[in-house]
């Protein structure tokens, strides 16, 4: 049975960092891909708190879909409903205490700031516009013990 703990953001393979020239709007997130944890979030439309999961265990994520194309309007179609049904299948807002998540954010997604600016276009993909990571930050992680163990985590 999964269950919402706090970790270090470092545990799962999060990297928190404030980006140059939009330290105002607060903490944004990026994945660091090399690592065993394979994060993925999800975003609250409320408070854009980020509840992280490991997607190799989710069962939405990885349910079966070869009867679906591989590319196309059905499998746009398909992936867009998957995703609808993970945000709602996640407890609500451990922050704001809403059923309010509509943000799926992964390798390719950028999550909003903490203060629910969206990212800035300009930006994508480019790294080094990062300014200073932070040392590390109490995240939240959805996941059960299986990955608990795989993962050795210590929750804070």
């Amino acid at each position: 049975m999964r269950v919402l703990h706090q970790v270090a953001a470092s545990e799962i393979a999060v990297i928190p960092y404030y980006l140059k020239r939009y330290q105002q709007h607060g903490l944004q997130y990026r994945i660091n891909e090399y690592e065993r944890a394979e994060p993925l979030g999800a975003q609250c439309a409320n408070c854009h708190t980020i509840v992280w999961i490991t997607g190799r265990n989710d069962p939405i994520l990885n349910e079966d879909h070869s009867n679906i194309p591989n590319s196309g309007p059905i499998y746009r179609e398909y992936y867009q409903n998957k995703l609808k049904r993970f945000l709602r299948s996640l407890p609500i807002c451990p922050q704001c205490l809403h059923q309010a998540f509509d943000l799926f954010v992964n390798n390719v997604t950028f999550s909003r700031f903490e203060d629910g600016s969206p990212f800035p276009k300009e930006f994508y993909g480019i790294d080094e516009e990062m300014s200073f990571q932070v040392k590390d930050k109490a995240v939240w992680w959805y996941g059960d013990e299986v990955e608990v163990k795989r993962l050795d985590l210590h929750f804070l």
